[in-house]
């Protein structure tokens, strides 16, 4: 490394360990208001739903296609060699690890144990995420990870889960109703995932502006960075936007401004919905020009959004009048049901009264402008009250999303005799002096904010540094940054296959997808064997990438093979054409059989 980034590495490692110090003296400032600003758990609980079901439906995990791939295409990240000798990879621990893996994601999303869950969905994905990384090629979805682990250190279950719910029913045993309210607690990992969502870019845009300056934007270079993609997938998309070159050089330069300056819209909250947008258009952009589309962080951007307001704004539409709900403070079942109907009070239209009995902290009566027409009783059988109807019970579901689906059981017959039922037997009354217990949670807030900052600000240092770096590793790495000067020309391998019926030439880069190997880790990997100095070992790494193809395409496994290294112009209009330079790499007839057979 030279003597520069070395440099470079003290003083950020510097920085990031003065950093806290400096922000904690600080008396005031933007940095001090941004992280003690508090939200509500709803936010943070709503992120860790739509995360952990995105990360099992939407990202597509080829743990167990790699795992089925020979020894020979092993080029491990720095560290993992020693791991593998100890912990080699088979496709049947593979597969069994792969269910388990999703079941955990599963049971994060419900939030069922969910501290437990996340961390099994953080221990089964770094080995799960890391199969493929370990074959010459890395991807980055590092950030997966990452953002696993600062839900693993902070309270994401506090509201819309299992957990909640179990909560809510025991808090209720110290006679206390009321959700934990908003705290700084539930508003850290949010800050933690929006700045580690900014170092993924800032780096990348960093490092373009470092490179080559405006010359990045300005220039050729994003039409030949096309052109070598578009020649990897063999695909041109339906909009030539290399024959626009203010079109292509405006969005080069539209990439460097979303890039460097993501991680500073973030601390305020109007621009952070430009970062949203601008984010959303890059990724499908990208993907549209590029098949590029990083699905991965896009569903990430849902923490992004204010989702407090967002579903007050929605509530005061839908529900213009507020809706007050009547219980008995001294019935037990009547508490549980108010508690756990709390963890799931997104639109926050509903008072809870206490009107048979004052207790302390408990509103006593409707506030000014409720609807006194639209009110449910939750009771104990002896109370003068009427019973609610199943129509206005339904209303009251209406008011908590995650129950709208239960709705529809609302038309048949039973659901009509128990609609009335808001009634619990007076046997359940507890002559109970009221509880001067604190909130629930308020005991392990500090706890909370301790675990949440130290694991979000060490994996923000970890990757800073790794980006500064250029280390590419699992499960850190810095991301791509495309910042070299491309030249529209591509390596690719050939290979020439001699049989005593017939002689033929095969394009191994061709065949990605019967391979069923994406098509950057299929050629990540040909590189690395290119790379290699003339050995045993590269002899078979070739063997055994001719009998992965010959496996997926029929072609003869017993041939005379000779490899050449083709390199060639990546222009459109020169596919086809004969390549500018070619060179044996190898050749043999003695490929007989499968490398993994005996």
């Amino acid at each position: 490394m030279k003597l520069k980034y070395i440099v470079a590495l003290v003083l950020l490692t510097v920085l990031l360990t003065a950093a806290p110090a400096i922000i904690l003296r600080r008396r005031s400032g933007l940095l001090k208001r941004f992280f003690q600003e508090p939200a509500s758990p709803f936010p943070l609980a709503f992120f860790r739903i739509t995360f952990f079901l995105s990360f099992l439906l939407l990202f597509e995990n080829r743990s167990i296609r790699f795992s089925a791939l020979p020894h020979e295409f092993l080029f491990p990240p720095i560290g993992w060699n020693w791991i593998l000798d100890v912990l080699p990879i088979r496709e049947p621990d593979t597969r069994l690890l792969y269910f388990l893996h999703r079941g955990f994601l599963l049971s994060s999303a419900a939030g069922f144990c969910t501290r437990t869950s996340i961390i099994g969905v953080l221990a089964t994905g770094t080995w799960l995420l890391g199969i493929p990384q370990f074959y010459g090629k890395i991807n980055h979805y590092h950030h997966l990870l990452w953002f696993t682990a600062v839900f693993a250190a902070s309270p994401c279950a506090d509201a819309l889960s299992i957990d909640a719910l179990w909560k809510a029913r025991r808090r209720t045993d110290l006679r206390v109703i009321s959700p934990p309210s908003s705290s700084v607690v539930y508003a850290l990992p949010l800050k933690m995932f929006w700045l580690l969502l900014g170092m993924i870019y800032f780096w990348a845009g960093f490092w373009k502006v470092w490179t080559a300056g405006l010359e990045w934007a300005f220039s050729d270079n994003l039409r030949f960075i096309l052109y070598n993609k578009w020649a990897e997938l063999d695909w041109i998309p339906p909009v030539r936007i290399d024959h626009y070159p203010l079109l292509y050089q405006s969005l080069a330069a539209l990439t460097l401004l979303f890039e460097t300056s993501f991680i500073f819209l973030i601390f305020d909250r109007r621009l952070r919905v430009l970062a949203f947008l601008g984010g959303m258009a890059f990724h499908n952009s990208t993907n549209y020009f590029m098949a590029i589309s990083f699905i991965d962080l896009q569903f990430c951007y849902v923490c992004l959004l204010d989702w407090d307001r967002i579903w007050a704004w929605m509530a005061r539409r839908i529900f213009p009048h507020r809706l007050s709900v009547a219980f008995d403070h001294d019935c037990r079942p009547c508490r549980r049901i108010v508690a756990m109907l709390h963890t799931f009070d997104v639109f926050r239209r509903v008072d809870f009264v206490d009107l048979p009995n004052r207790q302390p902290g408990i509103e006593t009566a409707p506030k000014p402008g409720l609807d006194s027409s639209a009110m449910v009783d939750i009771h104990h059988s002896d109370s003068r009250m009427p019973p609610a109807s199943s129509d206005t019970f339904r209303e009251l579901r209406w008011r908590f999303p995650p129950l709208w689906p239960l709705l529809p059981l609302m038309v048949l017959p039973f659901a009509r005799r128990t609609g009335r039922g808001g009634h619990h037997s007076a046997n359940a009354r507890e002559d109970l002096a009221p509880s001067d217990a604190p909130q629930w949670g308020d005991a392990r807030e500090g706890f909370w904010a301790r675990t949440t900052l130290g694991m979000g600000y060490g994996l923000f240092a970890i990757v800073a540094l790794c980006s500064l770096a250029k280390f590419q590793g699992w499960p850190f790495a810095g991301y791509p940054t495309f910042e070299d000067a491309e030249l529209p020309r591509m390596a690719r391998l050939t290979v020439h296959v001699s049989t005593p019926a017939k002689d033929m030439e095969v394009s191994i880069q061709a065949l990605y997808r019967k391979l069923e190997i994406p098509s950057s880790n299929l050629l990540g990997l040909i590189s690395r064997i290119f790379a290699l100095p003339d050995s045993d070992e590269k002899d078979r790494k070739f063997c055994a990438l001719w009998t992965e193809v010959s496996r997926a395409t029929g072609l003869p496994r017993h041939a005379k093979l000779t490899f050449y290294r083709d390199v060639f112009r990546t222009f459109p209009e020169d596919r086809g054409r004969p390549p500018l330079e070619r060179t044996i790499v190898y050749a043999t007839d003695k490929c007989r059989g499968d490398p993994r057979d005996g």
